[in-house]
């Protein structure tokens, strides 16, 4: 799992220009990294400002020992109350913290304005899980479609929306009292079929990343919710891997996006 999101946090440089994050920053001193996974965001953000503090925050500890200097991890819960005092954190980072989760957004972006100090930001980047297609060249009863939709009917019986809207999240955002709230999309193709080299790219290391997590997402989900058995899920996931290579002729891509907003200037909690 380790060197998938690895590959993972590599490929979301490549579409962001190598950029961990979109909002203007303004010589934050405090960060808070929710979710932070094998901590690499955390550790890549210390080494840019070494001066510094990162927290990154899991379920999971499974960050290395071995870390830069102001640089922490902590096992938390996000859906819970957060323990950092008001007006204490510059900016609050979130990566692909809906997929597979019961993270609830509304708790998270009000957490983040209470514990950002005034005229701090929060950042959001994710995915929405689809499997869209702009000619129209991916087939409704192809097995990659199917798997999309069972996927998202298997995890809506677990109380987990696997479909993210950047608008619908842009509101949450201003429900919660951020302003000058941004949204920006990109398209990660799903495997090298795009004519733009960056975009091809981009698409053969998200292949990889797709086939290299296609088991490891699919398990869980097709057992528990859907009742599959094993060997059913084997073979359906099979020609799911026969449609992911069919790239050129199949031009899959899903919507990535990033939406970031400011706690007000004047604005104390």
């Amino acid at each position: 799992m380790y060197s998938r999101l690895e590959l993972q946090h590599h490929l979301i440089g490549l579409v962001l220009d190598n950029k961990l994050f979109l909002a203007p920053l303004k010589n934050p001193k405090r960060i808070l990294d929710q979710g932070t996974g094998t901590g690499t965001w955390s550790m890549d953000f210390n080494a840019d400002n070494i001066c510094n503090v990162v927290i990154g925050t899991d379920l999971s500890n499974i960050q290395p020992t071995m870390i830069p200097q102001n640089c922490f991890f902590e096992i938390d819960d996000v859906n819970l109350p957060w323990i950092h005092e008001a007006d204490s954190v510059d900016f609050v980072f979130s990566r692909f913290g809906n997929g597979f989760s019961k993270r609830n957004w509304d708790h998270y972006l009000s957490e983040s304005f209470n514990c950002l100090v005034p005229g701090g930001w929060a950042e959001i980047q994710d995915m929405d899980f689809a499997a869209c297609s702009d000619e129209d060249s991916v087939p409704q009863d192809s097995a990659i479609v199917d798997w999309h939709r069972l996927i998202c009917e298997g995890a809506s019986d677990m109380n987990i929306n696997m479909r993210m809207s950047p608008v619908a999240l842009k509101a949450q955002f201003e429900n919660a009292g951020f302003t000058n709230v941004q949204v920006v999309n990109k398209k990660i193709p799903i495997g090298p079929w795009a004519y733009d080299q960056k975009l091809k790219e981009i698409g053969s290391v998200q292949l990889m990343n797709f086939l290299d997590g296609l088991e490891a997402f699919s398990l869980a989900i097709f057992c528990r919710s859907l009742r599959w058995s094993a060997v059913e899920i084997q073979v359906f996931l099979a020609q799911v891997r026969q449609d992911a290579k069919s790239h050129q002729t199949f031009h899959r891509y899903w919507n990535f996006f990033v939406v970031y907003g400011q706690k007000p200037v004047n604005e104390r909690v």
